[in-house]
């Protein structure tokens, strides 16, 4: 568990980068970005070259490095969503 302004336990940090590393896309669902403990995960997403996609209402911090911004509540989009694999 981390608390807000705690700093994240390194290792889980760079577990994440890893899973991160081996994902074909990112999802950022209902956060503005405004903590770096989140945040950096979409720099490492875009040093990676992996397409991020945002669904939260009003503006992120990531807004201008994303490939598609939906400004709408989650909670009205998510449920749409169906899942497949391919």
């Amino acid at each position: 568990m981390t608390f807000f302004g705690d700093n994240v336990d390194r290792r889980l940090v760079d577990f994440l980068k890893e899973q991160l590393r081996q994902s074909d896309s990112v999802l950022v669902a209902g956060s503005s970005l405004e903590v770096m403990s989140s945040y950096r995960f979409i720099l490492a997403a875009q040093q990676f070259q992996i397409p991020i996609a945002i669904v939260n209402i009003g503006r992120t911090r990531a807004d201008h490095i994303v490939q598609l911004k939906i400004s709408t509540r989650c909670g009205s989009l998510l449920p749409l969503i169906k899942l497949t694999n391919i």
